[in-house]
């Protein structure tokens, strides 16, 4: 039922003009800030997502710093 209203919407279906596409207007300002909004969230992510590994690399190498300072005294 939602398909055949959609066809519908995109063709015209009835009358003379059965299988020509629908003329219809596009508002590329709002298309625009659709994809930018969506390239900047994803950029946006790309960062934190960059940040949280980079903190996340210094917390393992200075508790795996740690350790192997404390290990080499106390063995030898």
């Amino acid at each position: 039922m939602v398909l055949e209203a959609v066809a519908n919407r995109l063709f015209f279906l009835s009358g003379d003009k059965i299988g020509e596409v629908a003329r219809m207007g596009v508002d590329w300002g709002f298309a625009a800030l659709i994809g930018g909004v969506g390239f900047g969230v994803v950029f946006g992510l790309l960062i934190v997502l960059a940040v949280i590994i980079q903190v996340t690399g210094r917390i393992v190498n200075r508790s795996s710093a740690s350790k192997k300072t404390d290990g080499a005294g106390k063995g030898a």
